[in-house]
């Protein structure tokens, strides 16, 4: 899957080859935790409401990081994981390499031109 992190522990990461790799991906780990936080702390308040968070995939695919930190405040919480991204074999795409990524997997072909700067 390309993560270096547990379900159990996002906290954890697998020795990176150099330490500003190492300090990229503990920064990303306060990130999740942070929003985590700041979506239960909304939540306590606003119970009836739906909340609709929008990160990059490293953030939440396969249920990792801010959903994996999520659960840790309320591991009864119902999230729902929109996996989006681009494959070079499109439209025949390899569905099988993409099982669990989320609950809806979206795949655009990248010979599109994007509409935004990197």
């Amino acid at each position: 899957s390309g993560h270096s992190r547990s379900k159990n522990d996002t906290a954890t990461a697998k020795m990176a080859p150099s330490m500003g790799s190492f300090n990229l991906v503990m920064a990303q780990s306060l990130w999740d935790a942070t929003m985590a936080y700041s979506i239960f702390e909304y939540w306590k308040k606003n119970k009836k409401k739906k909340i609709f968070q929008v990160n990059g995939r490293f953030h939440s695919d396969e249920g990792f990081a801010v959903v994996t930190q999520l659960k840790k405040y309320s591991p009864k919480t119902k999230v729902l994981i929109i996996s989006t991204g681009s494959d070079d074999a499109f439209p025949k795409i390899d569905w099988s390499k993409l099982t669990g990524l989320g609950d809806f997997i979206i795949i655009t072909d990248p010979s599109v031109p994007r509409t935004y700067k990197e």
